[in-house]
């Protein structure tokens, strides 16, 4: 293989990753239909949630565990980096949310500050009684375009609550 080759070849491959980072990480199809339950006042509203269901939350917004009563709060996203869609990237970026946990651990009851991501979709918000609790990002929207400043206001984060027992 020549020279010229193997650079085209470099350059397809890091522009494809970028091309593709407008997908959500998500797929929202309309067959689902999850049985999490919404208290209708949208400001400061609280949702009670079930395990392995997916549920949206906008900034500040909560919501409760039905099973414990244990919470997540989507506080902001921290940052998006996320190549605009339209625009050729090197990097497709990520964006991190900042979110607030309480009650998913035996040994404490503090409010536990954690970032997830969309590079990193997955962390751990403890452990209790041979259980062990994650919550995953699925998506984050909207997804940024060019020359289009996203309100911080406007963020939506679809997650899920994986519960998976440790005995």
């Amino acid at each position: 293989m020549n020279k010229n080759t193997v650079i085209s070849l470099i350059t397809i491959i890091v522009f494809s990753g970028c091309q593709n980072s407008s997908t959500p990480l998500y797929n929202q199809s309309s067959d689902q239909t999850p049985s999490n339950e919404t208290v209708q006042n949208r400001e400061n509203a609280v949702i009670y949630i079930d395990a392995e269901i997916p549920f949206t939350l906008e900034p500040s917004q909560s919501a409760k565990f039905k099973s414990n009563g244990a919470e997540i709060r989507f506080d902001n996203v921290e940052s998006d980096s996320r190549c605009p869609q339209g625009v050729q990237c090197i990097r497709a970026g990520d964006a991190s949310v900042k979110i607030s946990a309480k009650g998913f651990s035996s040994t404490s009851t503090d409010n536990q500050t954690l970032t997830i991501s969309t590079a990193n979709t997955k962390i751990k918000l403890g452990d209790s009684a041979g259980v062990a609790y994650s919550l995953e990002l699925l998506d984050l929207s909207p997804y940024p375009k060019r020359e289009e400043k996203i309100s911080p206001n406007q963020y939506r984060a679809i997650f899920k609550l994986v519960v998976e027992n440790q005995n």
